[in-house]
């Protein structure tokens, strides 16, 4: 898991409980009038049956996976069955769109067409004028995406425009960023509103202190936030344990600034986002729950 450059696109999609599939056989050996055209839901275990074949596993498979299997079991009762598997109704992505956004909220975009990132900031009514267009980000489960909604809006740089999935959040900072993140083990993760450089302990106290379990001696300070487009922002080790007794000097921390307070000791980058992309998400989705928001 990493920062991935806007070009980075994600695998073909998965089928989900509920999607329906259109599924058809040719059989070579049947008479013209023989119809093995069905439509199956599947159903809320991640199966689905059609003729011969009971309780199959359809949901995480993309459709050439599914076909390709379901073309295995039916081998075994028809002579060489031509299936073809069709996604009926393609979902809908429920994706988040926060910051510097007109319209913050919650976007259904159509899977295969209108479910892109320039879909998305469209569907929220375009941007405000105090929106950073050169260093917004796209927070997945799995990575974080840096993306130039500059070049992709007002160049039509289409690199940039990234294929959105369900539980994306698309985050627009502000020009200059008026906040410190705090995430992590801290009782209230949140984003601080600070006008000055504030210490870690500032930041930390701000956010009701460390939580049990908290890694005091790997507090990781990411300079500038993650929106900068590089692939390793900079980022520094704080040892709390040591600031708190009085054995080292505190950290200043400033607008746009990220402190993540970790579970355990991390040793590398990946392993910084590994953790921080989810308590980014679960921050952003506590904001949407609290404000209102659509």
């Amino acid at each position: 898991m990493s920062i991935q450059p806007a070009s980075y696109r994600p695998a073909q999609y998965h089928l989900n409980v509920g999607d329906q599939l259109d599924i058809s056989v040719f059989r070579y050996d049947a008479a013209k009038d023989d119809d093995m055209r069905r439509t199956v839901l599947i159903g809320p275990d991640g199966t689905i049956s059609y003729f011969f074949v009971s309780g199959m596993q359809a949901a995480g498979l993309s459709v050439p996976e599914l076909q390709n299997q379901l073309t295995e079991r039916l081998s075994q009762y028809i002579r060489s069955p031509g299936v073809a598997v069709i996604l009926a109704q393609p979902p809908q992505k429920r994706v988040y769109v926060v910051g510097q956004v007109v319209e913050q909220g919650v976007r259904q975009l159509d899977t295969n067409h209108g479910d892109t990132l320039e879909d998305a900031v469209f569907s929220s009514k375009g941007l405000t004028t105090q929106a950073n267009v050169d260093q917004a980000y796209v927070i997945r489960k799995d990575a974080i995406i840096s993306v130039n909604l500059g070049h992709l809006l007002f160049s039509g740089d289409e690199t940039q425009n990234v294929v959105l999935q369900t539980g994306d959040v698309v985050y627009v900072p502000e020009v200059v960023q008026q906040q410190v993140f705090v995430l992590g083990y801290v009782t209230k993760p949140t984003p601080i509103p600070v006008s000055r450089p504030i210490t870690v302990t500032e930041a930390i106290a701000s956010a009701q202190g460390f939580r049990v379990g908290a890694q005091k001696s790997d507090v990781q300070v990411i300079h500038g936030g993650l929106g900068t487009g590089a692939n390793h922002p900079v980022a520094e080790t704080v040892d709390m344990d040591a600031v708190l007794a009085g054995k080292a000097g505190d950290t200043y921390v400033q607008r746009g600034d990220i402190v993540y307070v970790p579970s355990t000791v991390l040793g590398s980058w990946n392993e910084v986002v590994a953790q921080l992309t989810p308590s980014l998400m679960a921050m952003f989705e506590a904001m949407f729950i609290s404000s209102g928001m659509p």
